[in-house]
């Protein structure tokens, strides 16, 4: 992971240290279930904080099922405490949603559900509608962060809606991250990929395998910021793609590929591309269909979100995102703020390539 731009802290407010710092003791195996805590004394002269503060940490604590108060014979470490972190993961639409529900969004589903297989912390799926939270849903997260069940909040893309909510209450202070294209938003640290990256990268398999007329497909437009660094990486590598061989497509319109696919097919073969980048997952499916309508057979470098892949119809060389990094970057940044950390304001996680074969569909 390479930070971009500096550093930045916010310390959480003393009742949320101490409650930070005890799960962490009780999740590392400090203090075993049904162990005996030190007395709230000693817990707060080690803590360097009042025991009013600590007390009110352990009532939260208690609350959320990490201890058990047993009287005069003390606070025990609960049988069944959430040992594991959990993450609520806010993803803007619900999984039925027929386009707005991405294959990045599935992929980061599939990669928290990978996650949660080797037992590291587990992932609360919270599904917005639209970008807003239905009031049950919201009652439901604010009872959870309350409580001190969830360790912190994982916004999908821009966070910009949790502002109109309870959740953004200063006083709050959950530690949020954020999964987005640009740096950090509203104080919110980024996680996120680079696409000239990515461009780079598959521009570097394109030599490789020989070729020196390059179409692309992708989701920016062709003035955007992404489209003139690509149009910089393809004269730096010394490949040829004129402007029309540069399409711009909304995931909504992926439809759109086969046709502007078969008007360069219908070139005359030394004047058609040799290789075809597809720099969004949700134009594979579709654009690969219309190379398979017709008779030229081009390389084709194509984007996935690791674990989930698009389904293809030819075959392409695999250059894409690992959820599962993303979603690990996250935490490592949610859990350096809850310690009080400084945090990058962007992480920049670099394309992967599948570790052997193609990746499962």
């Amino acid at each position: 992971m390479k930070p971009t731009s500096k550093t930045r802290g916010r310390p959480p407010t003393t009742q949320a240290r101490v409650i930070a710092e005890l799960r962490r003791r009780i999740q590392q195996g400090d203090w075993r279930a049904s162990r005996q805590l030190p007395s709230r004394a000693a817990l707060a002269k080690q803590l360097g904080v009042s025991l009013m503060t600590l007390q009110r940490a352990m009532v939260a604590l208690e609350r959320a099922g990490w201890i058990e108060s047993r009287g005069a014979a003390g606070t025990v470490v609960a049988r069944r405490a959430p040992t594991r972190p959990v993450y609520a993961l806010l993803l803007p639409y619900p999984a039925d949603h027929p386009v707005g529900f991405t294959l990045f969004h599935r992929a980061l589903v599939a990669a928290a559900r990978d996650i949660e297989r080797q037992q590291d912390c587990r992932f609360e799926l919270v599904h917005a509608q639209a970008g807003r939270f239905a009031e049950a849903e919201l009652a439901r997260l604010t009872a959870a962060i309350d409580e001190q069940r969830v360790n912190g909040l994982i916004q999908v893309n821009y966070p910009g809606f949790l502002t109109q909510t309870p959740l953004w209450r200063p006083n709050r202070q959950v530690p949020v991250a954020a999964l987005t294209y640009t740096g950090e938003v509203l104080g919110v640290p980024a996680i996120s990929f680079s696409m000239s990256d990515w461009t780079q990268q598959a521009l570097d398999l394109v030599v490789r395998a020989g070729c020196r007329r390059v179409a692309l497909l992708g989701i920016w437009p062709r003035d955007s910021a992404p489209m003139a660094t690509y149009r910089r990486q393809l004269a730096g590598h010394g490949l040829t793609g004129p402007d029309w061989w540069q399409m711009y497509l909304h995931p909504y319109s992926a439809a759109s590929a086969r046709e502007w696919l078969q008007a360069l097919l219908a070139l005359p073969a030394a004047r058609r591309p040799e290789a075809l980048l597809i720099a969004d997952d949700n134009l594979v499916t579709d654009a690969t269909a219309g190379l398979a309508a017709g008779d030229a057979r081009l390389l084709v470098v194509a984007h996935y979100n690791a674990p989930r892949p698009p389904k293809t119809h030819v075959p392409v060389e695999w250059l894409g995102n690992d959820c599962v990094a993303l979603l690990r970057a996250a935490a490592a940044v949610i859990e350096a703020q809850r310690r009080g950390d400084s945090v990058t304001t962007r992480t920049v996680l670099p394309p992967v390539r599948p570790p052997a074969g193609e990746p499962r569909q």
